[in-house]
């Protein structure tokens, strides 16, 4: 049940997601494989991160809470740190298009990029990397 239901989730963010202007790559994968030397132009990857379970009380054990939460990779290889600006704003846009969006699963209560973007990997391999974490409350 939980796997249906992550699957619906990530599909219906990245729906969202190619809402936004230059995130019309964006993908639902359930198992990435690629590495940072790979990515030669954009690529926004989803992927289920976390399902979780729990019951706030033993009244609500018919209805136990449930969390979904889909991590969603913005990446680019760049020609230089001139770039950044335009990508900062793009993984922004995207944040502001999924928060707080209802959809058929859930409600999405909250989009975190911690950090921003991974400075490390663009200064080694001039590759621009932010991954964005979009927790949806599941409502059946």
């Amino acid at each position: 049940m939980s796997n249906a239901i992550t699957v619906s989730i990530g599909n219906e963010i990245v729906d969202l997601v190619k809402t936004v202007p230059g995130a019309e790559c964006a993908v639902f994968d359930l198992v990435p494989d690629f590495t940072l030397e790979q990515v030669r132009q954009r690529r926004i990857v989803a992927a289920p991160q976390a399902y979780i379970r729990g019951n706030k009380d033993s009244a609500s054990r018919a209805h136990p809470d449930e969390t979904v939460k889909i991590n969603i990779a913005v990446m680019e290889k760049c020609k230089s740190v001139s770039e950044l600006p335009d990508l900062l704003a793009l993984t922004e846009q995207i944040a502001a298009a999924i928060d707080r969006q209802v959809i058929t699963s859930g409600i999405i209560t909250n989009v975190e990029f911690d950090p921003i973007y991974d400075a490390q990997n663009f200064r080694q391999m001039k590759v621009f990397i932010a991954v964005c974490t979009a927790t949806v409350k599941v409502i059946r």
